[in-house]
């Protein structure tokens, strides 16, 4: 076994096994899609490293952390990884399996609690070289349902669960989430490009929350290249909301309120202050139903694109609106 120490931001320094998962962009965006509350009691479920804890301890967003992980070895880093931060006294690493735990494990309900599962079904992609790295990748330790259930258990009456997941397994995580009683209230979806096909989505999920969710604009990474917009521009540039996410590892506000107007910033980028700005429809993705009341509206123009999987179709607005001109989606 082989190891890296890699320096995450100025507060963090992570130890990595390079035969296991590294640290990658999913882990950060998780990370930063928490809402802060300094006196919660949160769970990480499957830690590996235990990234996402040293993160959300770093920027305040919860006051203690257990690290869920079933392969031991990986315990024994997340123990090393919160000593070498100084977390030693926040962040408990606890060798266990997601299917089986409980709330009593832990010490009770909590909070918060954190994910960021496998992505394949057990016999899906090719085989990784280490165990290591197939654990953490395919499902064999826990399905996405798994690790929903173990949050249903784990979370106290309203309490909140994040995590990360493929935005083509979206019917998987949101059948879980049900079964678990945690209510899908706050989605995001991810691209490298505005133009590009969403390559991950984040989901925070409210135990005994009543249905009603809030699509978020995409979370765009990359400033696109003009004559290829579905791919990034060279030298690549990161947008301004993703620039500011790495920054702060918090997302823009326009990305966690519930209640408000979207009010278009710049040119080809909708933000979100606070209501759904997006329509979730199953079924029929006729888009003319959906933008007839919007065809009146001065000084827009109008464009739309499908994201299609499962038995989901996403709706994706991209809004020009001149002279500030602003607008109720609902």
């Amino acid at each position: 076994m082989s190891e890296i120490i890699h320096e995450v931001n100025e507060h963090i320094r992570l130890i990595q096994n390079t035969d296991g998962l590294t640290f990658g962009t999913d882990a950060y965006l998780l990370a930063a899609f928490v809402r802060p509350k300094k006196s919660a009691v949160a769970v990480d479920l499957g830690s590996g490293t235990g990234i996402i804890p040293l993160l959300c301890l770093a920027r305040s967003k919860a006051s203690r952390f257990t690290a869920v992980e079933i392969q031991p070895s990986f315990c024994e880093l997340i123990h090393r990884n919160a000593a070498l931060n100084g977390m030693a006294d926040k962040l408990t690493a606890l060798p266990a399996d997601v299917r089986q735990i409980k709330a009593d494990t832990v010490g009770g309900e909590v909070d918060l609690v954190t994910a960021n599962p496998p992505y394949m079904a057990p016999n899906s992609g090719a085989r990784n070289h280490t165990d290591e790295k197939y654990i953490a990748r395919h499902e064999v330790c826990g399905t996405v349902k798994d690790f929903c259930g173990a949050a249903g258990r784990l979370l106290k009456h309203g309490g909140r669960f994040c995590c990360v997941f493929r935005p083509e397994r979206l019917a998987d995580l949101f059948e879980g989430l049900r079964s678990a009683h945690v209510e899908p209230k706050r989605m995001t979806l991810v691209q490298a490009t505005c133009a590009a096909v969403p390559s991950m989505v984040l989901v925070e999920a409210v135990k005994y929350a009543a249905p009603g969710m809030t699509v978020t604009p995409p979370l765009c990474l990359w400033e696109a290249d003009p004559e290829r917009p579905e791919k990034p521009a060279e030298p690549m540039t990161q947008t301004a909301e993703a620039a500011y996410i790495y920054e702060n590892c918090c997302f823009p506000g326009e990305f966690m309120g519930e209640n408000a107007k979207c009010k278009m910033q710049n040119e080809g980028c909708l933000l979100l202050t606070q209501k759904p700005s997006f329509m979730v429809r199953i079924g029929d993705p006729t888009p003319e139903k959906a933008l007839s009341p919007l065809e009146d509206l001065p000084k827009l123009r109008l464009f739309h694109r499908f994201f299609a999987e499962s038995q989901f179709c996403i709706m994706h607005f991209a809004l020009c609106i001149s002279q500030g001109a602003s607008l109720w989606i609902t």
